[in-house]
């Protein structure tokens, strides 16, 4: 398990996120944090798999805010064959958005309450989840009651109420992973100004030959090293 208290971020750039429960009873897997803040970004794939043994799960949980994307491949939940082993995307914050460039898919497990499920606003299933894919059908259930102990296992969003709920554009997920950066633009000098005030024969600038800098060539100057 990797676990953390803070701000939490897993990031693969080449690669999948792969969680899979074990043999032997709570033999889990997890990616979890008590803080307020977590991001899980697969270059490919993620993939959570309960596992055979009894309460074997493979869980992402987060406090709060919760991001969870398969850049190029599959968000595949699949519950165990143990009891219990379930495959969950859980925070008990409000806010929770997982995405795909292929497709989503929960599979529940075949064990007692062996779950496939994304989970906001805790166990009472009081937050909001938007999710997005890409090439994929991304048809998810929405759960109106709590799949929680309910003696079958379950597979789909448990949320604020919604029986059919619709994905999101996949780029505003991706947005929320990378987002724009902002930057004022900056009109561009002659290329001669550039390359005179590049020919430092002074102690300043290109300046005058008693070293004197005028805020004109200051100006261009600053441009200079962006352009570097």
């Amino acid at each position: 398990s990797i676990a953390a208290t803070g701000t939490q971020i897993i990031l693969t750039t080449g690669g999948s996120v792969t969680l899979t429960g074990g043999s032997a009873t709570n033999a889990t897997a997890s990616i979890v944090t008590t803080g307020t803040d977590q991001t899980v970004f697969g270059a490919v794939d993620v993939t959570l798999s309960g596992g055979s043994g009894s309460g074997a799960a493979a869980d992402i949980r987060s406090g709060g805010g919760q991001l969870v994307v398969a850049s190029t491949g599959n968000l595949a939940l699949t519950g165990g064959s143990g009891d219990y082993a379930s495959a969950m995307v859980f925070t008990s914050g409000p806010t929770q958005a997982v995405g795909a460039g292929g497709d989503i898919v929960l599979t529940p497990g075949t064990g007692l309450d062996a779950d496939a499920l994304f989970v906001s606003g805790g166990m009472a299933g009081t937050g909001a989840t938007i999710f997005g894919c890409g090439t994929g059908a991304c048809a998810v259930s929405g759960l109106l009651s709590s799949p929680f102990f309910s003696g079958s296992s379950d597979a789909g969003i448990f949320r604020y109420a919604a029986a059919s709920p619709s994905p999101s554009p996949l780029a505003d997920i991706l947005a929320l992973v990378f987002p724009a950066v902002e930057t004022v633009p900056i009109a561009p000098d002659a290329l001669g100004d550039l390359l005179v005030l590049y020919d430092d024969r002074y102690a300043g600038f290109a300046g005058g030959g008693d070293g004197t800098v005028t805020d004109e060539e200051i100006r261009i100057r600053g441009r200079l090293k962006q352009c570097r």
